[in-house]
């Protein structure tokens, strides 16, 4: 291959980098690099330097792959690098296939070089004309569900090369995506009221009541506090495992299983995972979770409008309380089915995006203890990505299977990912070794609980029961909830 640095595209110098975007370049810690990561398995690869052209071409199609943050700036701004060369950002290696997980988990917790734009790609050459792609983006590029959809974007055939594929919007507050955009929206909005002075009262007043009710919220969960499983409560040693796998019943089973059962499909996911956790402590830690016991998980929600083709953070948080110490399957689904149903109407969301919102106007240092406050009140992230619904070529090659690991801010140690892609689920689970050794433990035990209520909808009356059990729990809940109000 032509081994010549290549010209950075034209693009703006001085960018002024976003204040979400520059809090992430400073939650950076030597044990956590806020670094997305993604990997895209490929078959049918005749030549991996071909590959790695064209995939260095397709991703210095994006101005923000060609771009460093200039610190020397105030506020700090994106600034067009001098010279972009393929092999300080693409390297090739050959790895046998029992080590491909561990040479995943050891490229994830390098650092990327500041000097240079924060990307790199590691192609792993495995069996022949088989390769996997891992992919690392720095958290300050953009979030987690953009860059998924520029990669997603970048495929043969692709109507704009370049361009992200627009993702659904899926979870349990997808309802709520066009008030936080508004809120979002409001925000900027006031700081320009407060500029003009009182053009606006009527307006200035309303905006600063809803600020006011969302900073009350998030001064309420973050003087919270939730007893969390001592098991995943160490502190962080910088070794990471990872775990993937796309062996999991079908994006149409599982539907058919949530319609029965009267949920939603994200229900089902997050019950097999409370059932995992719970087979986890019980095989490695010995320890079988209290009836009571629950464990908190944090689940971003996507913030960015549908047309919005640019990569800056723009993502909210939901706290979830898994009923890890229920030892029935269909009880954990009725449980997580309620707790879903009322974080629809809670203002959580909106309180934990004020919060991040004000982080990145904050000096580093107390944005760190902020994040890491908000990030104390959860054990593990956990992101649930609908992909694309037909599978994709890159530079003639098969995508066989797309995983992604979001990163873990404010000293989380377990990372997972749940993304549908081409008919399948397919499940990534990272974790610092000092907070879960064996990942693929967690993995084995949360394939078999979701094949257990997968199977279960379909078992006779036992599906149409299971769904009035589900509906009847949810009323009782919302007919507490109103006589409370």
């Amino acid at each position: 291959m032509n081994t010549e640095t290549a010209a950075a595209p034209r693009v703006a110098d001085n960018e002024p980098i976003p204040s979400v975007d520059r809090a992430w370049l400073e939650m950076d810690t030597d044990r956590s690099p806020m670094v997305i990561c993604a990997i895209l398995e490929l078959d049918g690869v005749d030549d991996v330097d071909a590959l790695r052209r064209e995939m260095f071409e397709r991703l210095l199609r994006h101005p923000r792959f060609a771009q460093c943050p200039d610190h020397a700036r105030k506020p700090s701004a994106w600034q067009r690098a001098l010279r972009v060369d393929p092999l300080d950002h693409i390297s090739v290696r050959k790895v046998e296939e029992h080590a491909l997980a561990d040479a995943v988990a050891a490229e994830m917790r390098r650092h990327l070089d500041r000097t240079r734009p924060l990307w790199h790609v590691s192609l792993l050459s495995t069996t022949p004309r088989r390769v996997t792609a891992l992919f690392r983006a720095h958290h300050a590029m953009g979030g987690g569900i953009g860059l998924m959809q520029l990669l997603l974007g970048l495929h043969d055939g692709a109507a704009l090369p370049g361009v992200p594929a627009e993702l659904p919007r899926r979870g349990p507050l997808a309802r709520w995506i066009g008030r936080l955009e508004a809120l979002d929206a409001s925000l900027s909005r006031l700081g320009k009221f407060i500029a003009r002075g009182s053009e606006e009262p009527l307006g200035l007043v309303r905006q600063s009541l809803q600020l006011g009710r969302d900073t009350a919220a998030l001064v309420a969960l973050l003087g919270s506090s939730r007893q969390q499983p001592t098991a995943f409560g160490s502190s962080l040693s910088g070794r990471r495992a990872v775990a993937w796998s796309h062996d999991l019943p079908s994006v149409a089973a599982i539907k058919d299983a949530a319609h029965a059962y009267g949920c939603k499909h994200n229900d089902i996911m997050l019950a097999a995972l409370s059932g995992a956790f719970s087979h986890y402590m019980q095989r490695h830690d010995g320890v079988t979770p209290k009836p009571d016991q629950e464990l908190r998980i944090a689940v971003p929600i996507n913030l960015r409008k549908s047309s919005d083709a640019s990569l800056s953070n723009r993502f909210g948080l939901g706290l979830v309380d898994l009923p890890i110490g229920l030892a029935d399957a269909h009880e954990r689904l009725e449980a997580v089915a309620d707790r879903m149903r009322r974080l629809k109407d809670s203002r959580q969301a909106h309180a934990v995006f004020v919060g991040l919102a004000i982080a990145g106007e904050l000096p580093g240092r107390v944005e760190r203890a902020l994040v890491g406050r908000i990030g104390r009140q959860a054990s593990a992230v956990v992101s649930n990505l609908p992909g694309p619904e037909h599978a994709l070529r890159f530079a003639g090659a098969h995508i066989r299977n797309i995983v992604f690991w979001p990163p873990q801010s404010g000293g989380i140690g377990i990372g997972i990912s749940l993304l549908s892609y081409a008919g399948h689920t397919s499940i990534g689970i990272s974790s610092d070794i000092a907070v879960m050794r064996s990942p693929r433990l967690l993995l084995d035990a949360f394939a078999a609980e979701l094949q257990e209520l997968v199977s279960h909808a379909g078992a006779g009356a036992a599906g149409p029961r299971r769904r009035r059990a589900v509906t009847r729990r949810a009323h009782a809940g919302a007919a507490a909830r109103a006589a409370a109000e």
